[in-house]
């Protein structure tokens, strides 16, 4: 008996949420959206790919032997665009600044690791760190008397373009104007209209994936206006 209470109780909640889910499908197909998604939305761009690729073709070039470019990062690093879509009728996507440096320092910080990998790698194979490793701090220490500079520094001057700069990223998403709202489709300013897939936390725009922030979120005074 336990157990076909079970089977029924299970039976039921899968016919609600079916119910449910046609209901919505009928909603939007007789009632397409016309309301504009108001509020402060976060589209996060990984970069890691675009600067391990970077890093991979240096490494083959100091080396003079592009197989031995095989850097890739073990983490996704991001930059912010954020889009705020008024109630009056009006949008403004920007670039997070602080996203922006902050990702940039994190990927040097992660080559830097990479070279100083390498070098111990490099000098324990010619035999000349004996027994152990180097330390970081030992290839760290290599590299300034080579150089001039740390690790960190050498690398801003000999990969400058690990990512495009921020001009770049202001220049490819920064954008303002007016916008319209149609069938499932938004108009920012004069670009065509883009598809659009809206459930109150998530914001789809062709294949560019929203986030709202949080009005705790949207405060932070990094947010770029």
């Amino acid at each position: 008996m336990r157990k076909y209470k079970r089977k029924l109780a299970i039976c039921i909640s899968m016919i609600v949420i079916l119910l449910t889910l046609v209901g919505l499908l009928v909603y939007e197909h007789f009632f397409p959206m016309t309301k504009a998604p108001v509020g402060v939305w976060v589209y996060s761009e990984d970069v890691s790919g675009t600067a391990s690729s970077a890093m991979r073709e240096w490494f083959g070039n100091a080396n003079e032997d592009p197989s031995s470019g095989e850097f890739s990062l073990e983490e996704p690093v991001y930059v912010n665009v954020i889009l705020r879509i008024g109630n009056d009728g009006t949008y403004e996507q920007s670039v997070e600044k602080g996203s922006y440096d902050a990702a940039r320092d994190a990927l040097y910080q992660s080559c830097a690791a990479e070279l100083k990998k390498s070098i111990s790698a490099h000098l324990e194979a010619l035999g000349m760190t004996g027994d152990a490793s180097l330390s970081d701090a030992e290839a760290e220490e290599l590299i300034n008397e080579a150089v001039s500079m740390g690790s960190v520094e050498y690398l801003t001057v000999a990969i400058p373009d690990i990512i495009p700069s921020y001009e770049e990223y202001v220049k490819k998403y920064g954008d303002k104007g007016n916008y319209s709202v149609g069938d499932h489709s938004l108009t920012l300013g004069s670009r065509s209209a883009a598809k659009l897939i809206f459930d109150g936390e998530s914001l789809l725009l062709d294949d560019t994936l929203y986030k709202k922030l949080s009005e705790k979120e949207t405060g932070n005074d990094e947010l770029t206006n």
